[in-house]
């Protein structure tokens, strides 16, 4: 189902982080030290150490804080990407 302003789904900092895995560049050290839990539908726990903070108005536009050492806008090919999230079981 996709995102827009009315939808019942809320993203979370594991959430998030899954669907970044589509936009960042394979030499992001998130996705070297954690890919399985990027790309696999299985739980995900430290991403709340990883996303500071986590702030949408609208559901679709997101501001988030965390460690540039992290995440970088280098670390993104394209700022525009599209990512699925398939809630774990």
């Amino acid at each position: 189902m996709p995102l827009d302003i009315n939808s019942n789904i809320k993203i979370t900092k594991e959430i998030l982080l899954k669907l970044f895995s589509n936009g960042l560049s394979d030499r992001n050290i998130l996705k070297r030290l954690f890919d399985t839990q990027m790309e696999e539908n299985t739980n995900f726990p430290e991403a709340e150490g990883i996303v500071w903070q986590l702030k949408t108005k609208d559901n679709i536009h997101f501001n988030i804080a965390a460690s540039e050492n992290l995440i970088k806008d280098a670390d993104f090919p394209s700022l525009e990407f599209e990512g699925d999230y398939e809630i774990p079981v």
